[in-house]
């Protein structure tokens, strides 16, 4: 992955390859019902932890 000056980042094909198969792979868990599990939730939390956010 390159950022670039004009804030426009590129990435390379197999890069892209890889964030498309991971989107793929939430949207699976999503349609499965997993956005409605203590799971979630605490995924949640643990992404506001690491962003130092108690928002969600």
């Amino acid at each position: 992955m390159t950022y670039n000056e004009d804030g426009s980042v590129t990435y390379t094909k197999d890069e892209h390859s890889r964030a498309q198969k991971k989107l793929q792979w939430l949207n699976y868990l999503e349609m499965a019902g997993a956005d409605n599990s203590e799971a979630w939730d605490y995924a949640l939390d643990l992404r506001a932890e690491a962003e130092g956010s108690d928002d969600e």
